[in-house]
């Protein structure tokens, strides 16, 4: 059994592929490569042997091995709809709280603005809540995501600091590649 991810290389969808390859899944990737950010995703994970990656579904069903076991996820700004064994009669949207996280769109122009952005609006780290959004899927309590709240602590957590300098970092090493590759 697959996780079918469409949507794949939004920077959510980048977080469930890590997640799921880490737990040692198979992972079917569906997004059209149109942009440098899809790019440089699709180079972090296209060589893993778990991870296959196609421009559309089509190209899928042309080229792949599917089951009606296969999980299905499709990604959004503000949802992850579930299709739990691929069929969409028994599908589940969970309503995302607001997320930060490395590959995010930043708006902020200095690292302080952006600490204060995320403090106001309570956003929680990508990969803790994807963690426990795992969790409810892997025991099958996906009917209770939506009664769940999921909040964070302080930024004045270590763990909440260092995410914030990794996404930051990672923000501003990625947007020195691309800067240098565009001139």
């Amino acid at each position: 059994m697959a996780s079918v991810l469409y949507n794949c290389f939004h920077w959510i969808g980048y977080h469930c592929i890590q997640h799921l390859l880490q737990e040692g899944k198979e992972v079917v990737g569906i997004d059209k490569i149109d942009t440098a950010l899809k790019e440089h995703l699709y180079m972090n994970v296209g060589r893993n042997s778990n991870f296959q990656h196609f421009n559309t579904s089509e190209d899928r069903e042309n080229h792949s091995h599917q089951s009606d076991e296969d999980q299905r996820l499709y990604i959004y700004n503000d949802m992850i709809e579930f299709c739990p064994t691929g069929r969409t009669s028994n599908r589940l949207c969970v309503e995302l709280p607001v997320l930060y996280g490395e590959w995010m769109d930043v708006e902020a122009d200095t690292y302080e603005e952006f600490c204060e952005d995320m403090e106001k609006s309570k956003a929680v780290y990508v990969g803790d809540y994807l963690q426990k959004i795992f969790y409810y899927v892997r025991n099958g309590d996906v009917l209770q995501l939506n009664e769940k709240r999921f909040s964070r602590g302080s930024l004045a957590g270590e763990k909440d600091k260092q995410n914030l300098e990794n996404v930051w970092k990672t923000y501003q090493q990625y947007k020195q590649t691309v800067d240098h590759f565009t001139l």
